[in-house]
Order: structure tokens, then C-alpha cells, then sequence
């Protein structure tokens, strides 16, 4: 019985708590493809 109504909480948050994961991935990613792009541009002109 405890682990059905686990379950059953665990299902209701997954989606909510995937998106926000994604949204944060993603931000990060875009972070640090910003960070590279300028770490390259320093190599270049120094």
C-alpha cells in the first residue's frame, strides 16, 4: 500500500519537475557554449 501511494505522488510531480530539469539544462548548455565562444575569442586576440 505505501509504495502504490508513493508511486502514485512520484507520477503526479515527474512531468513538472522533467520540465523544469530541461529548462536548466538547457540554460546551462547555452552557457556554456557562450563561455567557450568567448574563451575562444580571448585565445585569438591575445
Amino acid at each position: 500500500m505505501v509504495t502504490g501511494s508513493v508511486r502514485a505522488r512520484h507520477g503526479v510531480f515527474t512531468p513538472f519537475m522533467e520540465k523544469r530539469m530541461g529548462a536548466l539544462i538547457d540554460k546551462a548548455i547555452i552557457v556554456l557554449k557562450a563561455l567557450i565562444v568567448f574563451l575562444e575569442l580571448i585565445r585569438m586576440f591575445f
